[in-house]
């Protein structure tokens, strides 16, 4: 027996949401098989949304894929571990067909390539036999399934009748990676009596008017290796303070952190001001004045009993106010060279910031700007060197590699993984073995040259 199959049309637009995140909205979704034409549409949001619209195929089905791109920037669509569009990116104002064969029955993700614009959404290709349906209730009421993911791209899905046959509350999902879960991979839904006033809502609204908010809704921060703008506000600078990293919340709103931009792993770190805070939105204001330094006033006994006043003890040490003088360079040359990170010097040849300084000690002249684009060095943070002085070794702090420069020509030798956010590096005396510390696995790694 042959199953029949069907053919999808489906036309996606990617627009731009209210918080600034990119989105994919659904503009049609008709079926033609053996029952005849059939449309779908009605049954998704009319507005794009995070996640985006789930499509629902079959084994064996034809799907056409038209995405019109509603954004200022190039988009694209994918389907990773099933369909590759191989960089096939769609300009803003225009539209790009997609065409594949449902040929696998698993579930996928639907996304923008990389997840460089447009938030994924899930792709369920099912067998000929099958349709979404609700899992039933399991033996144990407060457990509602575990599934293993142990593959790449792989992705589960499952629904819920909300309450079937254990009532109202609140109900967790999470990882069960302890350390995942503990990092934040977890979230609830309530569910509530049917007699309750309650709407339902899927996520945070990025349209503001949630859980009694008249705010934003959802505030999406993209964390980024760009230089002073770690934490880049998807809508771009809302304050009118020449910032992008901040935002302007109400009550009940909701914080969203994407990391499509970094090469390594980071924290984020909460920093509230209420309405009225000194100095909001920041902490510190910019004055032509000379630095003055504000001293705690604490006694501190020293050696022999004595009491001294920390405040006097620093300024009488350090002065107070003092302005710096203009650059100026040494009157003594000095001799060979000196090698300076300039963590955060762009170039047009590379995305990522950071260049190696080669400064010439006789004359104190840039003899040299290393930038390595081959590699697309990425903040160079620390460097050492072996005991023949012939390589220098780089750490590439918002990144997980260590490079090796020859430091004669300062031409790339290798550049090989180590671990997450390589801070500083150096050798051991008597053997030359490289010790690197590890900023974002709060440990060390080591190896050699060769």
């Amino acid at each position: 027996m042959v199953l029949a199959t069907s053919s999808h049309h489906i036309k996606l637009a990617a627009e731009k949401l209210p918080n600034g995140q990119y989105g994919y909205k659904m503009l049609q979704h008709r079926v033609s098989n053996a029952i005849g034409p059939q449309d779908h549409t009605a049954l998704y949001a009319d507005i794009a949304v995070i996640p985006g619209a789930i499509l629902f195929a079959k084994q064996g089905d034809v799907v056409k894929v038209e995405l019109t791109n509603n954004t200022e920037v190039k988009v694209g669509f994918e389907v990773p571990g099933f369909f590759n569009s191989y960089g096939t990116k769609v300009d803003p104002g225009k539209t790009q067909t997609y065409t594949f064969n449902a040929n696998r029955a698993r579930t996928y993700l639907y996304r923008d390539e990389h997840f460089q614009q447009v938030f994924p959404t899930l792709f369920m290709m099912a067998q000929q036999n099958s349709r979404p349906g609700v899992i039933p209730n399991p033996p144990v009421p407060s457990t509602i399934d575990t599934r293993l993911m142990p593959e790449p791209f792989a992705t589960e899905v499952f629904t819920i009748k909300a309450g079937d046959g254990v009532g109202p509350g609140d109900w967790q999902y999470h990882c069960h990676v302890f350390a995942h879960m503990e990092a934040g991979m977890h979230g609830h839904f309530k569910v509530v009596e049917v007699s309750e006033a309650a709407v339902s809502i899927a996520g945070a609204s990025l349209y503001g008017g949630i859980f009694g908010s008249s705010g934003t809704g959802v505030a999406t921060f993209e964390i980024s290796d760009e230089p002073g703008r770690w934490f880049k506000s998807t809508r771009g600078d809302i304050t009118g303070t020449d910032t992008q990293s901040l935002e302007l919340l109400h009550p009940n709103d909701s914080i969203h952190f994407i990391m499509s931009d970094t090469h390594t792993s980071h924290t984020m770190t909460s920093l509230l001001w209420p309405m009225g805070a000194e100095n909001m939105p920041f902490d510190q204001v910019t004055s032509a004045a000379p630095w003055h330094v504000t001293y705690p006033s604490v006694p501190v006994q020293i050696t022999g009993g004595a009491v001294a006043d920390l405040r006097e003890v620093l300024e009488a040490r350090y002065g107070q106010d003092i302005q710096l003088a203009n650059l100026f360079d040494p009157e003594i040359p000095g001799v060979g060279e000196v090698w300076i990170d300039t963590q955060f010097e762009k170039t047009n040849s590379k995305t990522k910031p950071g260049t190696i300084t080669v400064l010439d000690a006789e004359n104190w002249t840039i003899k040299r700007k290393i930038s390595l684009p081959e590699i697309n060095m990425n903040h160079p943070h620390n460097m050492w060197t072996d005991r023949d002085q012939k390589v220098v070794y780089q750490t590439q702090w918002f990144d997980n590699k260590l490079t090796f420069v020859d430091r004669v020509t300062g031409q790339l030798i290798k550049n090989i993984r180590v671990g997450e956010s390589p801070a500083h590096v150096m050798t051991r005396p008597h053997n030359d073995t490289i010790l690197v510390t590890l900023n974002g696995e709060e440990g060390n790694a080591d190896t050699n040259f060769m």
